[in-house]
């Protein structure tokens, strides 16, 4: 698996995108488990993006009075992503020497 730090760079270096109707999830949390809002393995819409903050709705949820919720994009990752990670590290492993 590819280390936490390397995705967070491509995120801040603009090499991983996010667009307004992205899927996304949850990649990483502080140590005191911020962003508590934001539920593991729960997928998200982005619904506004105001530059380094994502706005997000629940994917299933068109209104509710606790969203949207706004999340800084570096603990966020697109699910395009993180499939073609989780994709490239089983290849990985499965290489014949």
């Amino acid at each position: 698996m590819i280390n936490n730090w390397i995705i967070k760079d491509r995120i801040k270096s603009g090499i991983i995108s996010f667009e307004v109707g992205d899927e996304i999830v949850i990649f990483w949390r502080k140590g005191n488990g911020y962003p508590r809002t934001i539920i593991d393995n729960k997928i998200y819409v982005i619904s506004r993006i105001e530059s380094d903050n994502l706005f997000l709705n629940e994917k299933n949820i068109i209104n509710s009075k606790h969203f949207p919720l706004r999340v800084h994009k570096t603990y966020m990752i697109p699910l395009y992503v993180l499939r073609e990670i989780k994709l490239n590290s089983l290849f990985d492993e499965t290489k014949l020497i």
